[in-house]
């Protein structure tokens, strides 16, 4: 866990008044679509794998792993996800453009974030090593780790709806980056989404 993510954690534990558990998995949340048994979903998500050229014979054939989110609030059955840079790939992008024609409960402006892709998809491309730019398994080419982590990030929005009945918050590194009262402004997002703050918000 990286200390910006960390550090935003600990800020929305203290406004919940409630511990998160980090990196917690599910059963129903994994690395492969084509588990999921809602028709719909697996539409939406074929639709993403399919537009990112993924080979499904390769993620037939990979292992399937539990996917972690970065935060759960049991208490309060929410998943709380911090978004860098490097999550805001043209392959994000493309992405929420499939997304936005479905009817899905998101935690997070949709057109707010196509926006951030477009601006910082340069940005979000060259942050890190190599590795953030390598083949994978199921997108065997050239920067294929980068459209694994779009796919992985459309897998935590559309099942955890599904699975938990609550969208995944997601709070970015742009809308942080200028706030000066870093915790009003989570206060007042989280509030927006009817979350129950600590102390009676």
């Amino acid at each position: 866990m990286g200390k910006f993510e960390n550090e935003v954690i600990e800020r929305i534990e203290r406004i919940l008044g409630t511990k998160a558990y980090k990196k917690k998995t599910f059963e129903w949340l994994t690395n492969n679509h084509t588990s999921t048994s809602s028709s719909y979903d697996k539409e939406v998500l074929n639709k993403i794998f399919t537009s990112f050229n993924g080979c499904k014979m390769s993620l037939d054939e990979k292992r399937v792993v539990k996917l972690r989110v970065d935060s759960f609030f049991e208490e309060l059955g929410i998943v709380v996800e911090i978004d860098e840079i490097q999550h805001f790939t043209n392959a994000r992008l493309r992405s929420l453009e499939i997304i936005e024609n479905y009817n899905l409960d998101l935690g997070y402006d949709l057109e707010q974030y196509k926006i951030w892709c477009k601006e910082n998809s340069s940005k979000a491309f060259n942050k890190g090593q190599a590795g953030y730019r390598r083949q994978t398994k199921e997108f065997p080419f050239e920067n294929g780790r980068l459209y694994q982590r779009a796919y992985f990030d459309s897998l935590r929005d559309i099942l955890i709806i599904r699975n938990l009945g609550k969208p995944v918050i997601r709070i970015s590194e742009m809308e942080l980056a200028f706030c000066k009262e870093l915790e009003v402004y989570i206060m007042e997002k989280l509030k927006s989404y009817n979350i129950k703050i600590h102390g009676g918000g």
